[in-house]
């Protein structure tokens, strides 16, 4: 009995290796997945890259199956070690079964650890383009931005804790300057260099205060829903009502009613007038003798958050709605009488919080997806995404520098690519 005793201890290790082999086998084993056909039209490089982010990693599987027979093996040698090298009376010795049944539940236990982990990973990587690694700078805040404007060389950022003006000429920008830090719910901010003025919009009201000194003023009553400047000028939106502070003038002058509350605001230098988004409308607002006037309205999707101009193509921030974008052609054409759709993307990004131009190139502030570079011509594609940042909520173009506002990180940060 006590050689056939000491043969199973001797036989246990080669059979706990056996064992563990076999889950090694099981777990690459796991990593087929069915594949499914490619989209006709994308190269080669393309489906292998969509191919790679969708499969589960062989390699993390089995590591964690052996991390886990290694935990459940040294849960079994001390064992070993404090029992007084095996003697007990039962009949089942350390050595015969709890080496082996410790060391088989930690590699299952590891093996379906890592298949949760890359679970959870495919679901968050996007299901388009490559990743790809920024190289940043950092601005530090006070607070976590809520919002940024940008205009010549001056950068202004709003946050809970005010609006802070950043020099980004510095070799690390840093800010200058401080203004508003006593209002409240700073929801928009507008430049205004033409006479060196701040346009806060609240959720109480539109004030004004110099770039650098002095105290801000009231400029008229009512939360602010929506804020663009043409750096002269001001247009404001309280729920429907448009109204207008024009150059040289410290009041509203001209007003004009909607039919649905305004959610976002932006000047187009190109076309030489503002656009307007509603929950369900895109519309030009120009300014004549006569005060401001609307033009056609354009049908969108619901959720409209932003709205950006480039050279060649107009872009929407719809949320979890995804991204439209216009090609100027086509709102010329739509404005002359004509029907053109517009382009549209949905599912990836996933949530669309902010868009800004870079040349013909978008980039996309995705929350937990990060940021997005997005190709427009001939279509729209991802191009690459980045998930340096926590959640990333905002993206804008200051001297053809991207910056990026994250809810994650008190800074405001550049990118760009290595």
């Amino acid at each position: 009995m006590a050689a056939r005793s000491a043969a199973t201890q001797r036989n246990a290790p080669r059979a706990t290796l056996a064992m563990a082999g076999a889950l090694l086998a099981l777990s690459t084993g796991l990593t087929a997945l069915p594949a499914q056909d490619a989209p006709s039209g994308l190269q080669r490089s393309e489906i292998a890259t969509r191919t790679s982010m969708g499969k589960v990693s062989g390699s993390r599987l089995a590591k964690y199956t052996v991390l886990g027979a290694a935990t459940g093996a040294g849960l079994a040698m001390g064992y070993w070690a404090v029992s007084e090298g095996g003697q007990r009376g039962s009949n089942c010795e350390p050595l015969d079964c709890a080496l082996p049944y410790l060391t088989i539940t930690g590699a299952i236990a590891g093996l379906f650890l890592a298949r949760e982990l890359e679970t959870q990973r495919i679901a968050l990587t996007p299901r388009e383009g490559n990743t790809v690694e920024f190289s940043t700078l950092a601005a530090p805040l006070l607070s976590p931005p809520n919002w940024a404007e940008a205009a010549d060389s001056l950068f202004v950022v709003a946050s809970d804790s005010g609006v802070q003006v950043l020099n980004t000429r510095l070799a690390k920008p840093a800010a200058t300057a401080r203004r508003a830090a006593g209002l409240r719910a700073i929801r928009q901010v507008a430049l205004l260099p033409s006479r060196s003025a701040i346009v806060l919009g609240t959720g109480t009201a539109l004030f004004e205060t110099p770039l650098l000194t002095g105290p801000a003023r009231r400029v008229s009553d009512g939360a602010v829903s929506a804020l663009a400047s043409d750096g002269s000028a001001v247009l404001s939106a309280s729920g429907s009502t448009l109204r207008l502070m024009r150059e040289g003038q410290s009041a509203v002058t001209d007003t004009l009613v909607t039919p649905l509350p305004v959610n976002s605001l932006i000047w187009d230098a190109r076309a030489n007038h503002w656009w307007a988004t509603t929950d369900s409308s895109l519309t030009a607002i120009t300014v004549t003798e006569q005060g401001l006037r609307s033009g056609d309205a354009l049908s969108i999707p619901p959720g409209a958050r932003r709205v950006a101009v480039g050279s060649n193509y107009l872009a929407i921030a719809l949320g979890d709605a995804g991204l439209l974008v216009y090609p100027r052609a086509s709102l010329s054409a739509t404005q002359g009488g004509g029907v053109i759709s517009p382009l549209r993307m949905v599912g990836e990004p996933r949530f669309v919080f902010d868009v800004e131009f870079l040349g013909d190139t978008l980039y996309a502030a995705g929350g937990v997806d990060g940021v997005y570079r997005i190709a427009l011509s001939p279509e729209p594609r991802i191009i690459d995404s980045s998930r340096q940042f926590p959640f990333a909520t905002l993206v804008r173009n200051l001297n053809g520098k991207m910056w990026v506002g994250d809810r994650g990180r008190q800074e405001m940060i550049r990118v760009e690519q290595k």
